[in-house]
């Protein structure tokens, strides 16, 4: 009798450490040393915690509520919903996973920055549907949804806005292909574990006065299109 009190005090213990381990140790375990992901502000549980002024590289991604996944964490993963709140750039919203198993993230939402994490990549915004971006052993498992990709060179008749989805390519790195409304414009962006990236953006029957913009902006011709390709790290 003495022994099931012992144990049933333990339990309870251990489901009080859970409970009120703070948020800002889990995301410090969640994201690693080398993560582009930092917050200035974190409080509360892993249960109902916030996240204030979070930058993923030298983007500002805004403020989040987060909420972890109990069963995930009997086997040292991490499950946790987060959603945007407040901010100009809209609803951001999904499921990041970390720890033992897959990483990354599913159900991904609205609209993100990448001005920033892509330079020299000339990418303002991309905005995501049910998105789902996952590493196992740091390959592609698991990869799907919508993606649209607005691109400018810095006048007004250069901006592109292209769509397309996300799979998983066969070297073990995510692949988004994209296109323009008319064909013209392809893209495909492969993304690794690490975060290093590689572009390959294409457009067929730009006006001479356009290729000539595009030229000074790292374009080559190739027929009668003209072609980026070029590689980077999301920073």
């Amino acid at each position: 009798m003495r022994a099931r009190w012992y144990f049933w005090a333990l339990g309870v213990l251990l489901v009080g450490l859970i409970a009120l381990f703070p948020l800002r140790l889990a995301l410090d375990m969640a994201a690693g040393p080398h993560s582009l992901l930092a917050a200035r502000q974190v409080e509360g549980s892993i249960w109902s915690g916030q996240i204030g002024e979070a930058m993923l590289g030298d983007e500002r991604l805004g403020s989040f509520d987060v909420a972890a996944h109990p069963l995930p964490l009997l086997i040292g993963s991490v499950r946790a919903d987060f959603e945007r709140v407040g901010g100009l750039d809209g609803p951001l919203s999904g499921t990041v996973h970390a720890g033992t198993g897959s990483e990354g993230v599913s159900d991904f939402n609205g609209r993100l920055n990448v001005s920033q994490i892509l330079a020299p990549l000339p990418a303002s915004a991309i905005s995501f549907g049910d998105a789902t971006m996952l590493f196992d052993d740091g390959s592609c498992s698991e990869a799907s949804g919508s993606v649209a990709l607005t691109a400018s060179m810095g006048l007004p008749d250069m901006t592109r806005s292209l769509e397309g989805t996300l799979s998983c390519a066969e070297d073990g790195r995510i692949l988004v292909q994209l296109q323009g409304p008319r064909g013209g414009e392809r893209l495909s962006l492969w993304l690794s574990y690490d975060g290093a990236y590689e572009v390959d953006l294409t457009i067929e029957g730009a006006p001479p006065a356009l290729r000539a913009a595009l030229a000074m902006a790292g374009f080559s011709e190739e027929g009668t299109a003209i072609r980026l390709q070029q590689g980077g790290q999301l920073q």
